[in-house]
């Protein structure tokens, strides 16, 4: 009955950041470090059942100043807090316990330690071209001369640097196994989406992140490439020389930012992995609407200071992939004093296309204007792609391409899937990279 119920709580109720299933009679002590952003309000589910022996769950402040606490042979409880800005810890005890243990949590970052033995974490360093630190995962066996990497999406903006720091840590660790399976070294940057700029959206390599004056912040694609320069000479390996390439994949902004990093840098990319999010084109104009980046190649040169190389981009494998079910993630909106949370598909609708088709009447020429805003791009891509989103845009992408002739390019669509990575999607993944290197 107790596994039963621990399987259900775990499919079932999102009991799943933290589980255990204990051997009878278990005695142990366990500790989660958690850090939380300013003033957010946690939120812990906690779920245990037993045959016999207790379970305690104590909350701790960094000096390990007790909050709260939960004990008991059987329960099901949703604990909440308003935790300042710090770091914290969770100890679960468990005294001749048989049973299980299951605990979902909102707003938390566990602190992630890593092994030094495969992962290293490098300091920033600005003489070498790069403000933010790095991490490096190395696997045992390394077969091609190519280097993975994974940009980091934190998925939110927060100026606590610990907590891109800790998300990037994790996504590291979730894609080592495909750097195992691929046997070449993973490389995952630690850019910040800082709060007081969250008018650049660092993690998608957006235009405003591009342009920007702010010297820590600029051409992240550009603090990328030192990175990869540094970790080939770190590798300490004449394996990994000037003809050394990039495999990327990034799914949401990070797919956003790697595909706008191929565009940035082709011939520095073997292939792309690009799931969940707009994808690029590379023309000047649609429609009559010229397409400044992120939408397409109008201003390149301006950017670059080089024309558009066709070929060299042309010549990248790229697998560019959406669920069928992608809303396109999550928008979070004050509305009368409450938090709510629409699918950007609704938040769209609601709010975005009223002002959209407004605009499209008034017919105002986006070239002639120095800077451009959200708005602005949002109002040609909805002028280019007529008011194609989503999975309609995706399609019309596709097609774009085939009539370009960019055959090392390949979409897929992925039925009844949502904004989300599924094992099907991993395992395509790994398939994909797999067949690319087979000719290395």
């Amino acid at each position: 009955m107790v596994i039963r119920n621990f399987k259900k709580v775990k499919n079932e109720s999102g009991y799943t950041n933290w589980t255990r299933s204990m051997h009878p009679f278990y005695t142990a002590t366990e500790s989660l470090h958690f850090t939380v952003d300013e003033n957010s309000v946690v939120v812990f589910k906690i779920w245990w059942g037993g045959i016999t022996g207790n379970v305690g769950f104590y909350l701790y402040d960094e000096d390990n100043n007790p909050i709260c606490s939960l004990q008991g042979g059987n329960e099901d409880s949703v604990q909440s807090f308003t935790l300042a800005n710090g770091t914290y810890s969770l100890q679960i005890t468990q005294s001749y316990f048989t049973g299980a243990v299951a605990i979902g949590f909102d707003n938390v970052v566990i602190l992630q330690d890593l092994d030094e033995r495969r992962y290293t974490y490098v300091q920033r360093n600005p003489e070498k071209g790069f403000y933010w630190d790095y991490i490096l995962y190395i696997p045992e066996h390394i077969k091609h001369n190519r280097i993975l990497v994974v940009p980091n999406n934190t998925g939110k903006v927060t100026d606590n640097y610990t907590i891109h720091r800790e998300k990037a840590k994790s996504l590291i660790q979730s894609k080592s196994e495909l750097a195992d399976s691929l046997q070449v070294p993973l490389l995952v940057p630690v850019f910040p989406r800082p709060l007081k700029e969250q008018a650049l959206y660092t993690h998608a390599l957006d235009r405003n992140s591009i342009l920007t004056e702010i010297e820590a912040l600029q051409r992240l694609d550009n603090q990328l490439i030192s990175m990869f320069n540094d970790a080939k000479e770190l590798l300490e390996s004449t394996v990994f020389g000037s003809d050394t390439k990039l495999l990327m994949s990034g799914f949401s902004a990070s797919g956003d930012f790697v595909d706008r990093f191929v565009f940035l840098h082709p011939s520095l990319v073997d292939a792309a992995i690009i799931g969940g999010s707009d994808a690029m084109i590379p023309l000047t104009n649609l429609r009559g609407a010229n397409l400044f980046y992120p939408i397409g190649i109008y201003d390149y040169e301006k950017i670059t200071g080089k024309a558009f190389d066709t070929e060299s981009f042309a010549a990248v494998h790229k697998l560019i992939y959406k669920g069928s079910d992608d809303c396109g993630g999550w928008q979070i909106v004050q509305k009368e004093g409450v938090t709510v949370k629409y699918t950007w598909q609704e938040y769209y609708k609601q709010y975005l296309l009223p002002q959209l088709l407004a605009h499209s009447e008034k017919g105002i020429d986006h070239a002639t204007k120095p800077l451009l805003s959200e708005e602005d791009l949002d109002n040609i891509k909805f002028k280019a792609f007529e008011g194609k989103i989503l999975i309609d845009r995706f399609k019309e992408i596709a097609n774009i391409y085939e009539e370009l002739n960019i055959h090392n390019t390949t979409f897929k669509l992925y039925e009844g899937i949502g904004h989300t990575i599924t094992d099907e999607i991993k395992q395509d993944e790994l398939s994909f990279f797999m067949t690319v290197l087979q000719n290395v």
